[in-house]
């Protein structure tokens, strides 16, 4: 097994993926990415170290040189749900303990404190349809609907996350698969206009699937989650000798917002600075003795696992990228190892 070390700078730099380049002004709007290379890599990221010069930047700190651009930094992480999704520009609302289950509305549901356990052993509270005994007169589905969440942060939902154990019959395969639908709405003086709501999984596939990213965005001040849970005969005994029917157990929910301003979208020099470490060093003419240059640090504190395919992800554009003659961004971080089976 290979020893952990500290990376260089040289094989820790964002390169562009089709052509092997480092430089972030040559290719402007051209995602440039850094990730671990063996499925048993770990990286562990302290921080990100940028290199660059161009004509007039200090000169002009309120832009790039004197024209607008933006500098984007994705990471691209585990998102909870088992996929890598850029957690510097997404923020998750999530459902999934008892005080956000109880702020909605249940119809023939419940929650059920012993319906899975977690790593520790502890047990693990989801939403089901409310226990039916044959052969009385049962409902065919249990529904519930949350409370409308308030997005907060951006105005827009982009995708959806869940984690559900179906139905299963005698054969294990998925029957009665839940349906989930979300609707998006505006508030207008305490008020809320809804929009109609859409189903965004309803087949066994998609609610396997865990996810779903929107082709459209949800747009809206509010998000309002539905639920609705077929029962299924199991044909097993319940009580005595009456089957107790059953529905899929779902145990959180996730919408992913989009953030208005978040922590690594620069529109500026000086929103870099601003945001770099003490140990920045920036001077005036001082790449061929015209052009202003700056080397610094920004703080960024992830784990990128190459079994998870995690990385980070950079770009430059807008009028601005021309003004910047070159521009390199490179993780500053340590290299470990999963054991297997780790």
């Amino acid at each position: 097994m290979f020893e952990p070390r500290l990376l260089s700078r040289h094989e820790a730099l964002l390169r562009d993926p089709a052509t092997g380049q480092s430089n972030l002004a040559a290719a402007p709007a051209v995602w440039h990415e850094f990730a671990p290379v063996f499925a048993d890599e770990v990286i562990d990221v302290g921080s990100l170290g940028l290199i660059g010069h161009g004509q007039d930047l200090l000169a002009h700190l309120d832009s790039f040189g004197g024209q607008p651009a933006r500098l984007e930094i994705a990471v691209e992480v585990e998102d909870g749900y088992g996929r890598p999704r850029d957690l510097a520009s997404l923020t998750p609302h999530r459902i999934e303990s008892g005080e956000d289950w109880r702020e909605g509305r249940f119809t023939d549901s419940l929650l059920d404190p012993d319906a899975g356990r977690i790593a520790d052993g502890s047990e693990r509270l989801a939403l089901r349809g409310t226990d039916r005994f044959l052969p009385s007169n049962p409902p065919t589905v249990g529904s519930w609907t949350s409370a409308p969440i308030d997005l907060r942060y951006g105005n827009e939902v982009t995708a959806l996350s869940w984690e559900i154990w179906p139905a299963r019959d005698a054969a294990g395969g998925i029957v009665a698969p839940p349906a989930l639908s979300v609707r998006s709405g505006t508030r207008n003086t305490g008020a809320i206009t809804w929009q109609p709501a859409q189903t965004v999984a309803q087949t066994a596939t998609e609610i396997a699937a865990g996810h779903r990213d929107l082709s459209v965005p949800l747009a809206g001040d509010v998000l309002e989650w539905t639920v609705r849970l077929p029962f299924f005969d199991p044909g097993t005994a319940g009580r005595g000798d009456q089957p107790v029917l059953r529905t899929a157990a779902v145990f959180s929910l996730s919408a992913w917002i989009p953030m208005a301003r978040h922590r690594y979208r620069f529109d500026s020099i000086a929103e870099i600075l601003e945001r770099a470490e003490l140990s920045r060093h920036v001077a005036a003419s001082a790449f061929n003795g015209t052009d202003d240059g700056f080397a610094l640090r920004i703080p960024l504190a992830v784990l990128l696992r190459g079994r998870l395919r995690e990385r980070i992800r950079a770009r430059l554009s807008g009028a601005g990228a021309s003004s910047v003659k070159s521009l390199e961004l490179h993780v500053v971080g340590d290299l470990a190892f999963e054991r297997p089976g780790g």
